[in-house]
């Protein structure tokens, strides 16, 4: 997904635009059909979830404030290539954070060996 977002900065053809659209959905569509093979379906629905919003959140943000900065000193085009090199940024933190979790390198989210991320008031007996 990253590549593709990358592939936008690059292109000026609709024709490849489509491509790389293409791309990112095959990519987002294997993404959403690993989540639920390790049978924590539910966990991992959530914090899917919880990981589109808050970088939905966070993105739009730092988008709002950065593009009519840009826009003012360098234009449009030059701005929103800027803001898909940003998104190829956050796919590839993004990936490597998967990655660590994947291999152990970050703690499992409410393994029964570590504490869980919610207060006591809020988990269920």
């Amino acid at each position: 997904m990253g590549a593709a977002a990358l592939g936008f900065v690059f292109t000026k053809s609709l024709t490849m635009v489509t491509v790389f659209a293409v791309i990112f959905g095959l990519g987002y569509g294997t993404y959403l059909s690993t989540l639920t093979e390790t049978g924590d379906a539910a966990k991992d629905m959530g914090l899917w979830s919880i990981s589109q919003t808050l970088a939905q959140t966070i993105a739009t943000a730092i988008a709002g404030v950065l593009l009519p900065l840009m826009v003012s000193r360098f234009g449009n085009a030059f701005s929103y290539r800027a803001l898909f090199v940003i998104t190829f940024v956050y796919f590839l933190i993004g990936s490597l954070l998967v990655n660590a979790r994947a291999t152990g390198a970050l703690a499992s989210v409410g393994s029964p060996t570590n504490k869980p991320l919610m207060p006591p008031i809020c988990q269920r007996k």
